[in-house]
């Protein structure tokens, strides 16, 4: 069974911008939401074998994306182009073509224009749907692969920029399937009889609501208004760097900050349990020009990055040498130690993640804060 949705259709200034027309017969829209946000809107329209797809994506600035696909009958692609514009712009930033000829060995031939310079680039995957921009219509047609099939299971292979992956996908129950995305993450959809994409979720709270034909160039107008007027999106986990001090030591944090936007944080979106990347993005890095002790931990004068491991009553602060690495890849051999941190629950709420040196009755300590709660360790100099 779904769910019930939580979220509004659109935010109510969005709504009131926005006219909804009559939908065309073979037409849809989306709305793509992190947590309370929406994210981007996306719309289709079916004409025969010509599939035509449009995106407004909102972060980290509003972006016009268009994607059209012409199928064949058995619901292969025969070939596509795509492009993205700035709102009212005649140029496309940027564009990419797929072509995937007959007799050519299985490929798709890429040919991607950006800058004033073009490349070619030929993939064996003939059959690969391209995922791209912020569109969710590419795992609508692997949906519909597997239903089309009359199958409960199916791998659809999926082209990712110049790569090929698959996706898995399982009918768990009814109108219900698990799919993974691209970055192998995995999602929950619901479908109706001939595997349109009804609605969709992620672990992260990313939510994707079938919905009424959406008017694309008035949403990207007020998005675009919004960036100009300073109350845009913006990036959605902002990276942020702090220089600040630990009694006589020199202290670097630079981490990005992902927030709330209505999500359950602790036991949720982050796991108990589990190793987290202690924001989003690349690592969490943490630098000091003299020997710290953070409680028990002595952390010698150098960069490392920090990962966090909770529970629901405790956490585990994680010091990793492995430096300039990307928030997932972290390896437990790597790391110099692991040390308590006392957790606290808060009055009010952190929306954003917040990594700092705080002082406490004159005594530094290293705070992790985020939604309603706040874990410390003490920092000493040596």
């Amino acid at each position: 069974m779904r769910p019930a949705l939580l979220l509004p259709l659109l935010l109510p200034s969005l709504l009131d911008a926005t006219s909804l027309a009559a939908q065309a017969p073979d037409s849809a829209a989306f709305i793509i939401r992190l947590g309370t946000d929406t994210t981007a809107v996306e719309r289709y329209v079916r004409t025969g074998e010509l599939l035509t797809a449009e995106a407004v994506q909102r972060s980290p600035n509003t972006l016009v994306h268009r994607l059209q696909l012409r199928l064949a009958p058995d619901g292969r692609i025969r070939s596509g182009e795509y492009e993205v514009r700035a709102p009212g712009a005649t140029e496309p930033l940027s564009s990419r073509t797929f072509q995937y000829p007959a007799g050519t060995g299985d490929s798709v031939i890429i040919q991607l224009n950006q800058g004033g310079t073009t490349r070619r680039v030929a993939v064996a995957g003939g059959a690969a749907i391209p995922v791209i921009g912020p569109f969710y219509l590419p795992y609508e047609l692997a949906l519909q692969r597997l239903v089309r099939a009359g199958q409960d299971t199916a791998t659809v292979p999926l082209l990712t920029g110049t790569s090929l992956g698959a996706t898995r996908i399982q009918r768990t129950a009814g109108d219900t399937l698990a799919i993974t995305n691209q970055f192998n993450e995995p999602m929950r959809a619901w479908v109706d009889a001939s595997g349109r994409l009804m609605g969709l979720q992620t672990p992260a709270y990313v939510s994707v609501e079938r919905t009424r034909w959406l008017d694309l160039p008035s949403l990207a107008r007020e998005f675009a208004a919004r960036d100009a007027a300073g109350r845009g999106l913006g990036a959605l986990s902002p990276r942020a760097t702090l220089r600040t001090r630990a009694g006589e030591a020199n202290v670097w944090l630079d981490y990005s900050r992902p927030g709330k936007r209505g999500r359950p944080v602790w036991g949720a979106l982050v796991p108990y349990g589990e190793v987290w990347r202690l924001g989003a993005n690349d690592a969490a890095h943490l630098s000091t020009d003299r020997t710290l002790q953070l409680g028990s931990l002595t952390v010698p004068p150098g960069t490392y990055t920090l990962f966090l491991q909770p529970a629901a009553d405790a956490w585990t602060l994680i010091v990793n040498r492995r430096t300039g690495i990307g928030g997932l890849d972290y390896i437990q051999s790597a790391d110099l130690g692991r040390v308590p941190m006392t957790v606290e629950t808060l009055t009010q709420t952190v929306e954003q993640l917040t990594i700092g040196i705080a002082q406490n009755q004159g005594a530094p300590r290293l705070e992790i804060s985020w939604g309603d709660r706040r874990g410390y360790v003490p920092v000493r100099v040596q």
